[in-house]
């Protein structure tokens, strides 16, 4: 398929969870028709998911399995299981491989995926070699380790991420980021030989060399610090600029909210399910069972926001498929004379470079948005979560007015997060499209704005009155602000 054939792949199936291997699954997605991807996939040796998960990896089609041993093949080399589950990191790395040559395939030339991993230790005493795998060798393309006589000992740490980022890259990927994630309420370990791990990878991929890339949706705003006699965060304040965003980002772990009940399949949220009766440690349902399904590691919705904000154009041409890019004025400001006296420790630089700071900042404003000049029309930015498991990635997609397209093996996850989005779409979420997050307007603000339903004249002032309304209204007006919209 040429570049231009890829360019002008029609789009696949949106807002929709499929059911199946992600293998696939993959294949039955049209090539070129997905603008990003984010997803996290099971971690490995960390955790064994609920429900359906076991699958056969590696196979052939004329061969009758013979399991034996940790559930391999002795003829074909087939695996059965669950991914994360594999005996050998090296066999993990082989699979994540796999998936990920399906992924680039349905991928945009112009797209990005986002990869979440978490790394872990070996906890088994006998050493392992790198690229040790379990039965005899698979019909699949393997990935040769960096050097075949390092073993993995009891206590390393294995550096899952990075072994499989680094065969991604030399699979032909373009390896754009490495982002830490830092757990800001990160669950404490009972070690004392080494420090708490309490971070993740975010690995950055591209298809191409130039891809879409939306800097200003999640660039952070400069401060400009004053100069006084006493220096404290209290005399910071906002410059108007903006600046890219850091590599590292400081995120708490949100749970999930929502149990079902897997003998009835009744959905709780987290309120309705604190109240149900308490027996031996365990919530009772309704129907007197007691065994309940949840997901225990779910992505931050903030994370799934900033890299679909960063990486899914919001529009995209129907023709061409090219996306509408923001455009931008740049414009140098001048600080004045006092911005050029400040040190170099107040611009967190050395002192070399805190000579580029002098004087002079560039500000950054949005205009507009690009055009193809094709004129057949925009279509949604499709988001794609090969293992969407609790849905995280859809509600931000969906806040952010992309489409979205999820697969999952186990039905009762696709039940809870079609219960999940279902929810989450009654009680409505804020528009979030443009990328810039902006602070909601005071009541005052409201009142003053020229587009206010009702505007009210400075004569109309009372000694008991602010701006026309009593303290009365003032104060509740400021305590339930939602509450002037719908009266107004």
């Amino acid at each position: 398929m040429t570049d231009l054939q890829e360019r002008r792949c029609p789009p696949c199936s949106r807002n929709i969870i499929l059911q199946g291997h992600v293998l696939d699954r993959l294949k039955q997605i049209p090539g070129a028709s997905i603008d990003c991807v984010v997803t996290s996939p099971p971690f490995w040796r960390l955790r064994n998911y609920a429900g359906q998960q076991k699958v056969v990896w590696d196979s052939r089609p004329e061969c009758d399995h013979k399991w034996r041993e940790q559930a391999s093949c002795p003829d074909c080399g087939a695996w059965y299981g669950a991914l994360g589950l594999e005996p050998t990191p090296y066999m993990y790395v082989r699979h994540l491989l796999q998936i990920f040559r399906e992924v680039r395939r349905v991928l945009h030339p112009n797209g990005t995926a986002w990869l979440v991993l978490g790394d872990t230790y070996w906890r088994h005493s006998a050493p392992l070699f790198l690229g040790q795998t379990s039965g005899r060798a698979s019909n699949s393309k393997e990935v040769k380790p960096v050097c075949e006589k390092r073993v993995l000992k009891e206590g390393d740490l294995v550096g899952i991420p990075w072994m499989v980022a680094l065969a991604l890259r030399a699979d032909g990927w373009y390896l754009r980021n490495d982002i830490v994630r830092e757990k800001t309420n990160g669950l404490p370990e009972s070690v004392r030989c080494r420090l708490t791990r309490s971070h993740e990878y975010v690995f950055m991929l591209s298809k191409s060399r130039r891809h879409y890339f939306d800097a200003y949706s999640i660039s952070e705003p400069c401060a400009q610090l004053r100069r006084s006699k006493v220096w404290n965060s209290s005399s910071t304040k906002r410059s108007g600029c903006r600046r890219n965003k850091r590599s590292v980002w400081r995120l708490a772990t949100e749970p999930f909210g929502y149990e079902m009940c897997r003998a009835c399949g009744r959905i709780y949220d987290s309120t309705a399910y604190r109240r149900l009766p308490k027996l031996e440690d365990e919530r009772r349902c309704s129907c007197g069972a007691m065994e309940w399904l949840s997901h225990s590691a779910t992505m931050p919705v903030k994370l799934a926001e900033s890299c679909i904000l960063a990486g899914c154009a919001r529009w995209v041409c129907m023709k061409c498929g090219k996306p509408r890019e923001r455009l931008i004025r740049r414009k140098t400001v001048d600080m004045g004379r006092r911005f050029a006296d400040r040190t170099a420790d107040e611009v967190h630089a050395s002192h070399t470079s805190a000579l580029r700071y002098k004087q002079k900042r560039v500000r950054t404003t949005p205009i507009g948005w690009s055009n193809c000049g094709c004129g057949a029309g925009f279509r949604r930015g499709i988001v794609l979560d090969p293992f969407i498991g609790s849905g995280t990635v859809a509600v931000a997609a969906r806040s952010l007015q992309r489409d979205w397209l999820g697969i999952e093996l186990s039905a009762e996850y696709i039940k809870l997060a079609n219960e999940r989005l279902q929810r989450e779409m009654c009680q409505g979420s804020p528009d979030n499209s443009d990328g810039v997050r902006k602070s909601p307007k005071s009541p005052s603000m409201i009142r003053n704005s020229p587009n206010s339903s009702r505007n009210i004249s400075q004569n109309s002032r009372k000694p008991n009155s602010i701006g026309g309304i009593s303290r009365r209204s003032m104060e509740a007006t400021t305590s339930q602000p939602n509450n002037l919209l719908r009266e107004r």
